[in-house]
């Protein structure tokens, strides 16, 4: 007789402390948390999707207007596999990330790029 298989856990992953310090800094803008996902981590802002964590490192939600900022500071976009770019999330500077003022400025951008896409 065949042994029945254990069901399958429901319990998610803690967020490591890369994600745990990007939520913490970006509390100023209200209810912010992040969502385990395809091997990284989504951010939200309320129900607005607004960031990806992924190898320890933080992208944000751009359109035309905001792009340019990101580029011309030399960060490339989020590629959740070789090849493949999603040119409408761009790694986050990291003279940005370093100052705290500073990140919660561009997130709070990322947001509201994000409630009109």
């Amino acid at each position: 007789m065949a042994k029945e298989k254990p069901a399958a856990s429901k319990k998610k992953a803690a967020p490591n402390k890369f994600v745990s310090e990007v939520v913490s800094l970006l509390a100023e803008l209200g209810e912010v948390r992040a969502r385990a996902m395809f091997g990284g981590y989504g951010l939200y802002c309320g129900a607005t999707f607004f960031g990806v964590i992924a190898y320890e490192r933080l992208f944000f939600k751009v359109n035309d207007g905001s792009r340019g900022e990101y580029i011309a500071r030399g960060t490339e976009p989020f590629s959740p596999s070789p090849g493949k770019a999603m040119k409408s999330y761009y790694e986050v500077p990291r003279e940005v990330f370093e100052n705290d003022e500073e990140l919660v400025r561009w997130a709070r951008r990322a947001v509201e790029v994000a409630e009109v896409s």
